[in-house]
């Protein structure tokens, strides 16, 4: 789902113009939809080769993510 949303935003941001960034990729997306991403399901395979790689959160939200996500495991 997060491939989805990804390819989407940058779709956007190509549309609207702008550098595909992280930052820039968070607001096309808006805070919302981030906070609704349930990345905590995610295999730690998937957050890093994914989630990880799009810059799309903070570097504090991708740690508290992967010790999220490695206490699942």
């Amino acid at each position: 789902m997060f491939k989805a949303v990804d390819c989407w935003e940058e779709k956007e941001c190509q549309k609207r113009n702008v550098v595909i960034a992280g930052a820039v990729k968070r607001q096309v997306l808006g805070e919302q939809i981030v906070k609704n991403i349930r990345f905590p399901i995610m295999t730690q395979n998937e957050f890093m080769d994914v989630v990880h790689k799009s810059k799309v959160l903070t570097a504090e939200e991708t740690s508290m993510m992967m010790n999220s996500v490695s206490v699942a495991l």
